[in-house]
């Protein structure tokens, strides 16, 4: 049954049902508040703030994954030819590294 809007007293509304019966709805009519022009501007902008550093948080987490996934391979790659020169000059070897020049290791 779809109510009929009778009369409106400020915070009181009527409506006559089909029955003839009333149904009262008690409603509160507040004013509207707002915030002030630089109050509202000021949340915008630290919202805004938060937004763009879970922004960054997120990609540096992704950068910080790929230099993961970068080092772990080096460090494959490196244990690969590690490997290779062992069985090539043997355990007992050394590489320096700046100058490529390999020695047996010194005994002690």
């Amino acid at each position: 049954m779809e109510p009929i809007l009778l009369e409106e007293h400020g915070r009181r509304l009527q409506r006559k049902l089909k029955n003839n019966s009333y149904l009262c709805i008690i409603t509160k009519f507040n004013k509207m508040k707002n915030l002030k022009k630089t109050e509202l501007e000021k949340l915008q902008n630290l919202n805004s703030d938060f937004v763009n550093l879970k922004t960054q948080l997120g990609d540096l987490e992704l950068q910080k994954h790929l230099v993961i996934e970068k080092v772990q391979f080096v460090r494959s790659e490196f244990a690969k030819i590690e490997k290779e020169l062992v069985d090539k000059y043997g355990e007992d070897t050394t590489i320096n590294l700046q100058t490529g020049e390999i020695k047996e290791k010194e005994k002690e």
